[in-house]
Parts: C-alpha cells; structure tokens; sequence
C-alpha cells in the first residue's frame, strides 16, 4: 500500500517515563489531559517520536529502517500505528481531520452499567495537594522497616486477643446487629476505614517517588469516602515499589484494625464497642474478601496482573470470556480465541465471584433494611438491577449472534447443548427446592424464681455457684456493721446491768433500804435481752436460704441485680467469690434458684410478616448468645395467634407498636449439634445457660424453589398478600 502524503505531530504536553516490562525496554507515556497511561516498546517509543509535524511518513520509515536495519517496518503496520495512536487521541489532530478534545466523549452505557455505577459513585477530582501534605507528614513513618515490625507484633497481638475473647466479640455482634442503629454505624465505619484507605495509598505513592495531589468524594456503596489518584504509580520503575503502593491502602486498614480491636478490648461503651468491631470489620474482613481478592478490580487486582504480567487484565479477560462462548456457537477465526488459559479462567472465575459478592451484599442489605422498615426500597433495587442484567445479557447475546451469524457458519450440536445449559439454569429458579429459613430473636427460660436480700448487708460468704443445693440450705451470708455494732453495744449494757445487778445484791443484804433498786434494774435488764435477741434475729436473716431444692443456673451483675425485667441477660456473679465484700440492699436480687428436674421453656418471637410460615413440629436450631459453635435442637409444638407487643423481651430495640407473635419450642431427645465439645448432651447444654438467656432461633420454615423465595420477599416488602 501507499503511505499517505501527512506530516501526523505528537502531542507536546506528553511525559515520557523509561521504565522496562519484564525482560523488554520501554517507555511508559502519561496523557496528562485523559489521565491514561501507555506502554510501547523502544521501537513504538521511537516512532511516536519521530512524529514531530515535519516528518512524513515515508520519510520516519527510511529513518525507521536505517536506525534499527536490517529490521524493516511495512506501510501496513506503520499505518496501523498511527491510527492506534490517533484513537488514544496521542496526536494533535487525529487522522480524519478532526481536533483533539479534552476528553474523549463516552459511549452510552447500558442500564445495568449505570445500576453497577450506583455502588461506587465518583465526584470530579480535586487539587488535594494540602491534605496530602499533611497525611504525608503524620503517616510517612509507617512505611519505615520499624514501623512493619511494630505493626506485624501489633496485628498479631490483636489477632490472639480477638481469639481469646471470641465469644464476647461475637455477643457484641449479636447484639449490635440487631439494633437499627447498627446500619447507621456500618456506614459511618465504612466512610473512616475507606478514607484511611485512600490516604493510605497517596502516601505510599509520594514516599516511593511518584506524585499524587488530585482526589475527590465518591459514595461507595452509598457511603461517602475519599478517592484519590495514584495512577503516577504506574512510572515506577521498581516492582516492589509499585507493589506497596497497590497495598498501601489495606496497609492502612490493617493497622486501624489492629487499633479498634485493642480498643474495643479496653472499652466499657456498649455503643463504642460495636462502632469499634464495625471498623475491624470492614477494615480486615472486607478487605480480604474485597480489596485484596484479584477477581475484583481493585488493589488484589492490580498486584495479580502485575505478578502475571498482564495488562488490562479484566477486559482482556471479558472479551475472552465472550469470544469463548462465540466459539461454540460459531465457527470464528482461532485467532480471535484466548490461547491464554489464564485470562479465560480469571474470566470465568471473576464473574462468578462477583455475582456472589453482589447477592451476598444484596442479603446483607435486606437484612438491615428489615430493622429499620425499609425493605421495600432494597428489594426495588435488587429487583430493578437484576432485570436490567437480563435484559442487557439478551441484547448482547442477539446482537452478537445477529453480526456472527452474517460472517461465520453456524454449530448446531454446541448451540443446542448451550441453549440446555441455560435452561437448566431457569429449571433450577423455577422448579428445584431449597430450604428457606426464618430468623428470629428468641429466650431460654427455667422455671424457678429469683432469690432477693432480705436484708442490706455486705457479701462475706457465697456458696459455690451452678450449685444444687437442698432446701434451706444456705446461699449466702451478709454482714451489716451497724447490726454487729448494736449488737455489742447492747451486750456491753447487759453486762453493766449484770453488774450493777450482782452489785446491788450484794449490798442489800445488809442496807435494805436499797432492795428497792432491784426490780428497776431487773426490767432493764430483760428489757436489754429482748433488744439483743431482737437485734440476734436481724443478724440470723442474713442468711440467704434456698426455699426449695434446685440449682442455681444465672446470677445478676452489679447493674442488673435490682430488676431482671430491665435486664437484657444475666451475666457475671454476684455470688463469685470475687464479689466478696460488696454491699447489697435489701430487695436486690442475688441469684436465680431453677427447680430440678423441670423442663426449660423455649420461646421464639416470630415477626408478623413470617408467622404463616411456622407450622408445629417443624425443626428449629437455637443458638444462645455468646456461645460459639453450639445450637440446641428444637422442635415447634405450639403456636399463639395473638399479637404481642414489644415488651416480649429485655431491653427490646422494637418499636412499642410492633407486633410479635410467640412460638413455643420443646428440646429434641437426641443429643444437639455442639461444634465445640462434642461431649454435651442437650440437658447439660441447657442447664448451663442462664435463666431468660437471649439467642437466636434459625427455623426451618419449608422448602421452596428460588422463584418462590423472591416472590415471599417481595410479598414481606410490599405486602402483596395475594401470592403468599
């Protein structure tokens, strides 16, 4: 072919970075106006160049071939490389004629596209070289080689302190999950961590040499977080260096974990503990399964395709992925199949992990948005989004076959085995039953009663706790110094009365005239006897007594002691020996005395929504609060239709207007699935929880096929009561 008669110009506001890929020398060119960035070797590098508005290009391919002979370049490929460097808007006018624009005019995206966007929303970039300034200076030590080594002692440290107190940190989840509050709270820690996050790997990239001074807002996943632009980070010569930018911001998440783990740790806040184990949360888990998982395009990524050394790996991946699918459909070219099992794979492997990512977070929505009555809007979405993906996926499924089916011959036999593996999929949405299970607060309760002070005293004696103790038989003895000291106070006057008594006695036998002395200080003295009984019966009440023969099974703390139905659980002992020497009003309760051999009671609150669903004898797994690995085997055996109301249990995050309806469960004969001994049959289980203990009850409700679950959910949302 001809080369055209055109003197084509590079652009001058172009940089030019030398760096090398792999084995290869290059040159890296930053578009300073797109923020893109462009790998050519020294061969490209040379003729981008040579594209100075003088040269032609016959006159850059004889200069082409005298430079690098006895190499040659063709017209085509010469050709080819002016029309690829004119799309990536590199030149001052493009080949057609047309004038270079700032930026280059988007393409229209699909719905589902936008819907995607709505997850992470991104606001124009700002010069944010002050705050970057500032971040550099306070956080720039981290990345000293002191600094890992404090962090990984740290990060491990916290590691075995969550372990140990693993059933605490599991209660506080429990508890916080089931507050309204606790989305407002996730939010909040999602914003801190992403923001640390993002100053995480602007400084990182200023400290390994590349520049990083522009940034914005963006909402990701409808919480507002930092952004900032590293893209610098791609001029760095060094791997390693490039690497820990990539990791600088789950760097910095990490190091906030390990801060709130210790924290929450040291904390007494009920509601500070939860905002700490929200940031631990999202700042370690999220991260493993989000930022540094490369099936997703974020940090993990960008260090995967660097180790694989592949560029653009995610469209090269989903343009595989497709082309694979056209291939069994039609005959294409080989060439135009990945030969790379790599990108095929990490093709296939990210859409399934992002399919579970977004219906896992889809749930966990749904989840929260039952609490605070707005389920209506998430299901809305989710249902919004998923028939924008269906109809996406069709369009681009016709309009391919349409372009294929004009160009290339058709395979019947692997169309007709694709076209059943998609209806199998359907198959198993409409027809295949899964289980479906109900979740839902529930308490553990023994028959017994609560063992109040009869009188204010201090603890000076406790029996041993999770004791059976026969009736009458002490609990508890309390001491009240001023009884003690009355009583020695009377005895002291006693004895003086005994005294003067024996005196007077004495002396009367020979002065009759004081005889008459006598009875005055008899009755006194029976009146000081009657007194020091009196007071003797006070000190003997002290003794706390069992009333009838049982066990103790649950023990109110200091702030729970005086009223149990203002109490969210029983936990810690009043009666431990480390209580010894605390004072206790009479009135506060003491303990909890459960009757022997009496079967404990299960009661399930099932929210109106759900209630049809729970039918008698159907299988129910509690889980009691604070317990790990452990849930007792339950059945369903009776139901009440009544509504109750929002005192059903302690401390209730329900509003007071809140129906609830009771369901009542009996234990299962068979020994229950205890996941951390193994050992315990479901009686002993039971007895070692505390009377009232709150947990969670998981029923099996019936098994339904996926059609049928989405139609419940959208009946629960927008209370369509014709397709329960």
């Amino acid at each position: 072919m001809d080369l055209p008669n055109i003197t084509p110009k590079i652009r001058g506001d172009l940089l030019f970075f030398e760096r090398p890929m792999g084995d290869e020398q290059g040159w890296i060119v930053k578009d300073p106006i797109q923020r893109n960035y462009y790998w050519f070797n020294q061969f490209q590098s040379w003729l981008l160049k040579r594209f100075d508005g003088i040269r032609t290009l016959v006159d850059v391919k004889r200069e082409f071939e005298k430079e690098f002979a006895p190499s040659v370049i063709s017209e085509k490929d010469l050709v080819g490389f002016l029309v690829q460097s004119s799309n990536d808007q590199l030149l001052v006018e493009n080949v057609s004629g047309g004038r270079l624009k700032a930026r280059r005019t988007s393409e229209p995206k699909s719905l589902f596209a936008r819907l995607q966007g709505v997850f992470s929303i991104r606001l124009p970039a700002i010069n944010l070289k002050k705050p970057l300034d500032v971040a550099e200076s306070v956080f720039s030590f981290l990345f000293s080689k002191i600094a890992f080594v404090v962090f990984f002692i740290a990060f491990f440290y916290a590691i075995a302190l969550l372990f140990q107190n693993a059933g605490v940190a599991w209660n506080d989840l429990q508890i916080a999950f089931q507050t309204p509050r606790f989305a407002i709270g996730f939010l909040i820690a999602i914003s801190i961590t992403k923001i640390f996050h993002e100053f995480g790997h602007a400084v990182a990239c200023r400290r390994m040499g590349a520049s990083c001074n522009e940034g914005g807002l963006m909402l990701l996943f409808f919480a507002p977080c930092l952004y900032c632009d590293v893209s610098d980070a791609r001029i760095i010569e060094k791997t390693s260096k490039r690497t820990i930018v990539m990791l600088g911001g789950v760097y910095f998440e990490l190091i906030l974990a390990t801060i709130a783990v210790l924290l929450w740790a040291n904390c007494d806040s009920l509601l500070m503990r939860n905002f700490l184990l929200n940031i631990s949360i999202v700042a370690s888990i999220s991260t493993i399964l989000v930022n540094l998982n490369p099936l997703m395009k974020f940090d993990g990524y960008y260090v995967f395709s660097e180790v694989v050394g592949i560029q653009n790996l995610s469209g090269k991946s989903q343009l595989a992925v497709r082309n694979f699918f056209r291939s069994l459909m039609f005959q294409i070219p080989k060439s135009n199949i990945s030969k790379s099992r790599t990108i095929l794979g990490y093709g296939f492997a990210s859409k399934v992990y992002r399919g579970f990512v977004y219906l896992g977070f889809f749930w966990f929505s749904y989840s929260i948005s039952e609490q605070l009555g707005i389920s209506a809007v998430v299901v809305g979405f989710g249902l919004l989004c998923c028939v924008a993906f269906a109809a996406a996926l069709v369009n681009q499924s016709v309009k391919t076959i349409a372009q294929d089916r004009s160009k290339f011959s058709w395979r019947p036999v692997r169309s007709i085995l694709l076209a059943a593996l998609m209806v199998s999929f359907l198959v198993v949405f409409f027809f295949v039953k899964i289980p479906s299970y109900i979740y839902c607060d529930a308490e553990i309760r023994c028959d017994g009663q609560l063992i109040a002070a009869p009188e204010s005293g201090v603890l000076v004696w406790t029996t041993e706790t999770d004791k059976s103790l026969a009736k009458e038989e002490v609990i508890a003895i309390l001491k009240d110094d001023d009884l003690s000291l009355a009583s020695l106070d009377v005895m002291n006057r006693v004895t003086q009365i005994e005294s003067s008594l024996a005196t007077l006695s004495i002396k009367a036998s020979f002065q009759p005239s004081i005889a008459s002395k006598i009875p005055e200080l008899t009755a006194k003295l029976a009146a000081a006897k009657k007194q020091k009984l009196k007071i003797d019966r006070r000190i003997s009440d002290f003794s706390i007594r069992a009333p009838y023969a049982g066990r103790i099974v649950g023990v109110p703390d200091a702030e729970e002691s005086n009223s149990l139905d203002n109490s969210n659980s029983l936990q810690g002992f009043l009666l431990d020996r480390k209580q010894l020497g605390r004072r206790v009003l009479a009135g506060d309760n003491v303990c909890f005395l459960a009757r022997e051999n009496v079967q404990k009671k299960i009661t399930i609150f099932v929210n109106e929504k759900k209630f049809d669903q729970v039918q008698i004898g159907q299988q129910v797994w509690i889980r009691p609060s604070g317990s790990i690995g452990t849930v007792l085997n339950c059945r369903v055996t009776g139901r009440q239709s009544q509504a109750l109301r929002s005192s059903r249990m302690p401390n209730d995050s329900a509003s007071e207007n809140a129906k609830q309806f009771f369901v009542s469960a009996k234990l299962e004969a068979t020994d229950s699935e205890d996941r951390s001994t193994g050992e315990l049959s479901t009686g002993e289980m039971m007895n070692s929880y505390l009377h009232r203990s709150p947990a969670k009850a998981r029923i099996l409700a019936s098994k339904k096929t996926p059609f049928q679950i989405v139609l419940r959910m959208m009946a629960e949302a927008f209370q369509f009561t014709t397709i329960r």
